[in-house]
Order: structure tokens, then sequence, then C-alpha cells
């Protein structure tokens, strides 16, 4: 059966390498089926390795992180759209993200109605273009939380752009939101914790941790640039060997796939695109890239290992198969086979096995 198998140690060794970099408070960030390794699977490991909070974008996530028994803070990082997304902000205790008087609004009025407070966040739009204050809505801000006395207000947060525009970029960035701060401070509002950076900026621009950072993928060993620190990709496609054969010379393996040049001894492998491998993130243009491209892992992808021996891909991968060179290679049908992957790509109805 083809499953993602996930390494505790490998996530929890990346943890500890990027808190020693960043030195500063870690946001798990567990969108995209927890990049991969799993939403509920992924939150429970970031729990008891001290995360104290985990962040989604998708209400039903976070909905399924609660039923999972998962505890502590659970921030939402877009604004609910409905009045009934809102409810189940306060039903399940859930932290708010706030980026105008509306959504506030809704959110203290729900608080009020049961007599209790909302945790928020409020999220400013300091160049991203998407959530958020405008830098000159301070004001607004100061005046929600001044007079929304259901709101407890527990940090604000930005969204930066890097890499885009280098650094010069992110540090103008950095100034716009500190003025947004000094707004909120100079008013008197007890704003909590300040956030701006995650992925890319968190690894690359001290000056942008505050805080704390918001990282995801790193967690996984997904890096947004190479350099330190050094991270593993904790999971790895498992499939099975389907049937071991010799195929002549000038027999094509696979749709797509290139005539052999001389006879070849290949193990057909039961995972193909359909389970996410040969593919990497996708192009500019918004297609996938099939195999052989370059995966987002670097060098050359087309390898996988059998028996304890790396071994070299070959021919064309199709939905639910592809091949690998196995002459010299004691193998047989039912061995496993070890694929590397982009874990983000890997569908969620492939069972994620943590070891």
């Amino acid at each position: 059966m083809t499953r993602l198998v996930v390494e505790r140690a490998v996530i929890a060794d990346n943890l500890k390498k990027l808190r020693e970099y960043v030195k500063t408070d870690i946001v798990g960030v567990l969108d995209c089926n927890g990049f991969g390794a799993g939403l509920t699977e992924l939150a429970a490991l970031l729990r008891s390795e001290g995360v104290e909070t985990l962040a989604v974008s998708c209400i039903g996530d976070a909905v399924k992180l609660r039923a999972a028994g998962s505890g502590g803070e659970i921030l939402l990082l877009r604004p609910h759209i409905s009045e009934g997304e809102a409810r189940l902000i306060l039903e399940h205790g859930f932290t708010a993200t706030v980026t105008n008087h509306d959504g506030a609004l809704t959110l203290n009025g729900l608080a009020a109605e049961t007599g209790g407070k909302v945790r928020v966040r409020l999220r400013v739009d300091t160049g991203l273009g998407l959530y958020g204050f405008a830098p000159g809505e301070a004001d607004m801000a100061v005046n929600i939380a001044k007079f929304l006395t259901n709101l407890e207000i527990v940090g604000v947060y930005t969204d930066m752009l890097a890499p885009l525009g280098g650094e010069k970029a992110a540090r103008a960035q950095n100034d716009v939101f500190g003025a947004f701060l000094k707004t909120l401070a100079d008013a008197g509002v007890a704003y909590g914790k300040a956030y701006m950076a995650d992925s890319y900026a968190a690894l690359r621009y001290p000056f942008a941790r505050r805080d704390g950072v918001f990282l995801g993928p790193e967690l996984v060993g997904l890096a947004p640039h190479r350099g330190k620190p050094e991270l593993t990709c904790a999971a790895k496609l498992v499939c099975d060997v389907a049937e071991v054969r010799w195929l002549p010379k000038g027999h094509r393996i696979g749709r797509g796939g290139d005539k052999t040049g001389k006879p070849v001894r290949i193990a057909v492998l039961t995972a193909g695109y359909a389970d996410g491998f040969g593919l990497h993130a996708p192009a500019p243009d918004g297609k996938k890239n099939l195999y052989p491209r370059r995966s987002r892992f670097g060098g050359p992808a087309p390898r996988c290992v059998i028996n304890g021996k790396s071994v070299k891909l070959t021919g064309g991968i199709g939905a639910a198969y592809a091949a690998a060179d196995v002459t010299g290679v004691e193998t047989k049908p039912g061995d496993s086979a070890f694929l590397r992957v982009d874990p983000v790509l890997v569908g969620a109805d492939v069972r994620r096995e943590y070891v």
C-alpha cells in the first residue's frame, strides 16, 4: 500500500534547529494538510514539542484540530466570512483575525451575548495586498481596541513580500508595521505580541523576527532557500514493487518513456503522479510540472531506494505507476520502494504513517 512515511525525529530536529536559529517564538502553520505531513498528526507532534500556537487559514481545519484534542491557541489566519464562522470561533475558543471594523463589530457583539470575550489578533496590510488594516487605518484599530470591550487583543501581525523586493522592500514593510504599532502604543493600546515574518523573511532577516515568526513548510524540511539552518525533509513516499522483469534493447518503458539502449531489468512501482510522485511546486502559469523536471529539493530527482540501494528511475511516470532500473540489484515483488517527493503535493487520501 502506498503511504507517506513521516519521521517524528526529523521534524523534532528541524524544529530544534529553527528555534536555535530564529531565537524567538515559532507559530506552527499547518495549511495544506500540515504541508503534506498530515494536519492532526503534525499538530499533535508540535504540541508535544512545546509549540504553543498553531495557525490555519481554513476554519474547517481549526475545527478538525479541536476535534482531535488539540488544546491551546489555534489562530485563524484569515478573517471570518460569515456570522456562522464567527460563532464557531467563539464556540471552539479560536483566536480570530480582525482586519476591519465590521468584522470586529460582529465578533464583539456575539461575545457580548455570552458575557465573555474573544481573543483576536489584528492583521495589517503592509504591502502584500490581501487581508489587513491599511497603514492609514491605525486610528480605526485604536478605536476597536478601546471601545469594543469584548475583544481581547493578544497580538498584531502582518505579511511580508519577501523574497520579492529583497531586503530593501522588507525593511520598508518593517518601517510601515513599526509606525502602525507606534500609533497603537501611543494611544495606550496594549496590543500583545507583534509578528511579521514567515518562511523566507523569518530565516533571512533577523530584524523582522520581532516577538515571533510563522513557520510551516520548514518544519517538515521544505526550506524556502538554500543555506542555514540545514533542514531535512521528514517525509518519503513508500510504495510496493509490483513486478520485476527484463526488457530487451529498444523496448519502451511506460507512456512517454524513452526506449532502452540495452537490455534492462526493471521494477514496476505502484506509485505515480496521482500520488504526488514526480510533481513539484506549480509553475508560474499554474500548471504542474511532471518528472523528470527538477524537484523543489534541488539536484537530480530521478532516483529511489529499494532494499537499501539507490536506483535510477527510468521511463515515463503514469498516474499509478513508475519504473526503476534494478539491473544488478536484488529485488522482488512485494519489496518497498522509497521515493523522494514534495509532501505538499501528496494527496490527503494517501495514508500518513508516523514513525
